[in-house]
């Protein structure tokens, strides 16, 4: 996870008293998403570049 992400894993855990171990199990779905997106970006360049190339040309 990312560092503010990390962060407030723990500061949740802390002050809703659940346990660590059942939160991260919980934000997986999310991490997994994250690394979708990621993955999406970072292979179709095009995705990246097509918001920018509309509004200022090529």
């Amino acid at each position: 996870m990312t560092w503010p992400v990390g962060a407030l894993l723990y500061v949740v855990t802390k002050t809703s008293g659940v346990p660590f171990g059942r939160l991260s199990v919980a934000v997986l779905p999310f991490f997994g998403a994250m690394l979708v997106v990621l993955l999406l970006l970072a292979l179709v360049p095009g995705l990246v570049t097509w918001l920018p190339n509309l509004l200022l040309g090529p």
